[in-house]
């Protein structure tokens, strides 16, 4: 993994629109404050008056921008492809908590390059993890007795239990499972020097369709 995974919008770029929009949006709010103080009443609806008057509107507005585009930066990464489900987990919680501690760093060229770099060197570290959490759910769990799998390797076949769900009026990936399904798309192809999977040729998007069309069974290369 390198630098060259986050082209498709430059850094800097991405930093300048981020400082550009909180200037906006700054502007945006004293030009409001200005006309609440000249004819009162504003609007109705889902924004108040009340809003105008506090400080910690506008900081909750900037800590948005600032969470939504290290979302976009993370996402083009791809580095969430090799992660286990629960580092995954753990970096959601710090990219989409909007309600919980503020854990990011400031939006600045700097940051976003200290923050790749972490990345990169611990990308083999988030790739063992991902295939020990795969390895470990494959193999059958306490209350799993079908004789196909296998409780110290991976066999030729793995049952797992309530990977979809069906009744009578449709089928589909149990939401549980669905980033385990891609954590073992994800580390097959990782394995076998074929980077990362993609849309939509991946492996839970395929098995997605086959549920909407209500077959009952799929397959892809892997």
């Amino acid at each position: 993994m390198t630098t060259e995974l986050i082209e498709r919008q430059t850094v800097k770029t991405l930093v300048e629109n981020y400082e550009l929009a909180l200037s906006e949006l700054r502007l945006g709010v004293a030009l409001l404050r200005s006309a609440y103080d000249r004819v009162g009443d504003l609007w109705n609806g889902n924004l108040h008056n009340y809003d105008l008057t506090y400080d910690a509107t506008i900081l909750d507005m900037e800590k948005h921008v600032r969470q939504r585009q290290w979302q976009k930066i993370i996402t083009q990464l791809d580095i969430t492809k090799i992660m286990s489900v629960e580092a995954k987990n753990e970096l959601d919680k710090q990219l989409y908590d909007y309600n919980g501690k503020d854990e990011l760093p400031a939006l600045t060229v700097e940051n976003v390059y200290e923050v790749l770099q972490g990345f990169i060197g611990n990308s083999d570290k988030y790739f063992q993890e991902a295939i020990k959490e795969v390895f470990d759910w494959l193999r059958p769990g306490k209350w799993d007795t079908h004789k196909t799998n296998k409780k110290f390797y991976v066999g030729e076949k793995v049952i797992i239990n309530g990977g979809i769900n069906v009744d009578q009026w449709f089928m589909r990936i149990n939401y549980y499972d669905e980033p385990r399904l891609t954590a073992l798309d994800n580390v097959f192809h990782l394995l076998d020097g074929q980077g990362c999977t993609k849309y939509p040729f991946d492996f839970k998007t395929v098995l997605a369709a086959a549920c909407t069309e209500k077959k009952f069974d799929c397959q892809t290369e892997y």
